[in-house]
């Protein structure tokens, strides 16, 4: 089973045990309410920094990208939620540079996946959210029909968002996103091991139901 797939079927996993909580919850939810079961869904594009610092040489690959974002919980009490969160984002050709100099186009597509728990919390009646998670993340890159992928690491998600009631459960509106990823990669000449890391921030459009 490759990463994706294990941080898709860890995600379900979660997901599913949160909504049979959320089903056993005494407080079923309230029309124009933050509380009872929790699901957001966030898709859009940003600017994406991924660098690898091997001995004294940095690499970097940096450029547009579509970013999105999945949670799924229950509230905890009212305004604030605990939520699973499978993250990510894919750059197409992004530009290369080699200690700060300028390579130009690579003919890279790299992949960031990141599987996380956290809180997301309402300000209301103003219906702002903060929303946090940590958790595992991975890294991809595909040049042709060849695919890499690392080791897991760890990777944050940050989202500020504000939204609009278009019913009595669901909310439309946009959010800045934050995510960081740091992911163990072994170079394949010298075996040793570094630190390949990916910064993202975008600006994606939510839609929730709760």
């Amino acid at each position: 089973m490759n990463m994706k797939n294990r941080f898709v079927r860890f995600f379900f996993v979660i997901s599913a045990v949160l909504v049979l909580l959320s089903i056993t919850a005494a407080d079923a939810g309230e029309k124009y309410k933050h509380d009872g079961f929790y699901l957001r869904l966030t898709t859009g594009a940003g600017g994406i920094v991924s660098r690898e610092k091997a001995e004294r040489t940095e690499v970097s690959f940096s450029g547009p990208g579509g970013m999105t974002s999945l949670g799924i919980g229950l509230a905890l009490r009212e305004n604030l939620m605990v939520n699973a969160d499978l993250f990510g984002s894919v750059v197409r050709n992004p530009e290369m540079k080699i200690d700060g100099e300028k390579i130009g186009k690579s003919s890279v597509e790299l992949q960031s996946t990141g599987l996380g728990v956290g809180l997301t919390y309402y300000i209301m009646p103003v219906n702002l959210y903060l929303s946090g998670s940590v958790g595992i993340a991975s890294q991809s890159a595909k040049v042709n029909q060849f695919k890499y992928e690392t080791k897991e690491g760890y990777g944050l998600n940050f989202l500020f968002g504000k939204e609009w009631w278009v019913g009595g459960s669901w909310g439309l509106g946009v959010a800045a996103q934050f995510f960081f990823n740091s992911v163990p990669d072994k170079n394949l000449l010298t075996g040793k091991e570094y630190r390949f890391k990916t910064t993202g921030i975008g600006i994606l459009f939510s839609a929730t139901y709760n």
